[in-house]
C-alpha cells in the first residue's frame, strides 16, 4: 500500500490517499483500479473517525483505491467550502488517474449523516456554478443515513450549520435541488433512526424517481444513527447491517 496526501479548497483541507501498490514487477495486476472518495459525518462540527479510515480500508480490502476528505467544518464551512472541497478533490483524483493507477471514469463518493449531506450536495450541484470550474462529475454516489431536509424531519443542527453561509434553507433541502443531471445513488438508512429521521432518504428516493434517476435504496429494520461499518472495531455490532458494503459493491459492479 502506498498513501499520498494533499490540501484542496482556500482552506487547505487535507485528503488522505490509499493507493494499491504497482504488482506488475511480481505478477499481472490491475492496471486500473475503481476509487473511492469518502466523506465523514459529524453535523457539520466534527468528522466522525469511524467513517473515515475502518470504512476505506474496507473498500480498499476489495481493490479500491480509497480517498477521504476532511472536508471544512464549524466557521470554515462558509462561502459553499466543503461542497468546493469535494470537487476540486474529485478533479485532482481524476487528473492524476495515470499515476495513480485507477479508472477516471469509475470514481464513486459516499458520504455518511452530514456527509452525506454533502455528497448530495455534489450529485445536485455538480454542474452548476456552485462547483465551478472543476470536473468533478463522478460515475455514482452512495449517502449512508444521509442528512437532505429542512423542515419537519430535519437533522436541525446539521442544516443551522451549514447555513452559515447565508442562503436560505431551502437551497440546503437537497430534494428540491433533483434534476435531470442529478448524479445516479446508491441509498441507504435505518428504520430507527432517531437522529436524522429515514423519511430524510424516503423523500430524496422519491425525488429521484420524479426526475428518472436510477437510483438503489435500501431501509434496515434498525441500527440507529453513524453505524458506519456496523462492526466491533467501530464499536457498532450490528450484523444484520454488515451487508450493506457487499450490497455497494454489487451496485457498483465490484463484487469479487
Amino acid at each position: 500500500m502506498k498513501t499520498v496526501e494533499f490540501e484542496v479548497g482556500k482552506n487547505n483541507r487535507k485528503v488522505i490517499g490509499f493507493l494499491h501498490s504497482d504488482l506488475n514487477e511480481y505478477c499481472q495486476s490491475v492496471e486500473k483500479r475503481p476509487a473511492i472518495i469518502i466523506c465523514p459525518g459529524g453535523g457539520y462540527v466534527h468528522l466522525s473517525p469511524r467513517e473515515a479510515e475502518p470504512v476505506g480500508f474496507k473498500f480498499f480490502s476489495k481493490g479500491f483505491n480509497v480517498f477521504i476528505l476532511y472536508y471544512s467544518i464549524g466557521e470554515l464551512i462558509k462561502n459553499y467550502s466543503p461542497v468546493k472541497e469535494l470537487a476540486e478533490c474529485v478533479e485532482r483524483v481524476k487528473n492524476n488517474a495515470l499515476e495513480w493507477q485507477l479508472d477516471k471514469d469509475n470514481i464513486s463518493v459516499l458520504g455518511f449523516s452530514a456527509g452525506g449531506h454533502l455528497v448530495a450536495s455534489l450529485a445536485t450541484m455538480w454542474n452548476k456554478e456552485i462547483c465551478s470550474p472543476f470536473d468533478c462529475r463522478v460515475k455514482s454516489v452512495i449517502l449512508a443515513y444521509p442528512v437532505i431536509l429542512d423542515g419537519e424531519f430535519a437533522h436541525k443542527g446539521s442544516i443551522d450549520n451549514i447555513c452559515q453561509d447565508g442562503h436560505e434553507r431551502d437551497f440546503y433541502s437537497l430534494e428540491k435541488r433533483v434534476d435531470k443531471d442529478t448524479i445516479p445513488c446508491f441509498i441507504f438508512h435505518s428504520a430507527d433512526d432517531p437522529t436524522v429521521p429515514v423519511e430524510n432518504s424516503l423523500l430524496y428516493m422519491m425525488a429521484l424517481k420524479q426526475n428518472h434517476i436510477p437510483f438503489t435504496g435500501h431501509i434496515f429494520q434498525s441500527g440507529g444513527h453513524g453505524w458506519s461499518t456496523a462492526t466491533r472495531e467501530v464499536g457498532s455490532y450490528i450484523l444484520e447491517n454488515q451487508c450493506w458494503i457487499d450490497m455497494v459493491l454489487n451496485y457498483l459492479d465490484y463484487s469479487e
